[in-house]
């Protein structure tokens, strides 16, 4: 069953809100992925959430961040890295974190991809 999914407009609000945050204390980095921001602000995946909808069975738990993962992979191939390495990536930095659409809350492990 697939859970809840984080529409764009809400994504794109966490993202800014975030930014702004981290551009106090990383003005740098911001900048360094400035084209990736760009991609990820542009990547409305509220049209893929019919199209998967059907592939989740109608029972059992709820995946979640579906929306995000996909939006990591998207991010993961921009920047060129393999999952293993992108996963402690996002775990050690949180400016890619939030542009994949996570907190350190809720960063989701290697085998939920």
């Amino acid at each position: 069953m697939l859970g809840y999914c984080r529409k764009h407009k809400d994504y794109v609000s966490f993202v800014l809100t975030e930014l702004r945050v981290l551009s106090e204390t990383r003005p740098d980095q911001i900048e360094e992925y400035k084209e990736a921001i760009v991609k990820m602000l542009i990547l409305d995946l509220d049209p893929l959430i019919p199209v998967i909808t059907p592939l989740y069975p109608p029972v059992g738990r709820p995946a979640e961040l579906q929306p995000e993962i996909f939006r990591s992979f998207v991010l993961m191939k921009h920047m060129r890295f393999v999952l293993d390495n992108w996963v402690e990536k996002l775990a050690n930095n949180p400016v890619l974190r939030t542009i994949a659409g996570f907190t350190n809350d809720n960063l989701p492990k290697t085998s939920s991809y």
